[in-house]
């Protein structure tokens, strides 16, 4: 039997948090030791711009991730994965990103290629996970 459990997590700025989940089975109890931090990603470029870009043709431009190096004994140990969110169905194809997930640091390669003549727009998602 398996069960699936999602714990959210908020931390208030800077703060690292902590705490034990308990799970109680037939087979006995299982402590679960719990450790979040949030990640102090470099500030990113609020948008990239392409110009334009004839049709056929493409554009790239890329974002390094990088959450720094160890600081004070705290880990700095990440794995990503990231999205496309596109705000029109019409025009998802235009975009791509490369790699989808990895390790920070890492460089991400964002590629525009337009289908139709029109203004493309899309958000990117980055979500972050602590391995330490």
């Amino acid at each position: 039997m398996a069960e699936e459990l999602t714990v959210c997590f908020k931390p208030s700025p800077g703060d690292c948090s902590g705490d034990v989940l308990r799970v109680h089975t037939e087979c006995g109890d299982f402590p679960v030791q719990l450790h979040a931090q949030p990640a102090k990603l470099q500030k990113l470029p609020r948008a990239l711009h392409f110009g334009r870009v004839p049709l056929g043709e493409m554009a790239r431009r890329t974002l390094r991730l990088d959450a720094g190096g160890p600081r004070d004994g705290v880990c700095s140990d990440f794995a990503f994965t990231t999205r496309l969110l596109p705000l029109s169905a019409a025009l998802a194809c235009n975009f791509t990103v490369q790699p989808l997930q990895g390790h920070l640091p890492a460089d991400l390669t964002i590629t525009f290629s337009p289908t139709q003549p029109a203004t493309a727009v899309t958000d990117l998602e980055v979500r972050l996970c602590m391995l330490c």
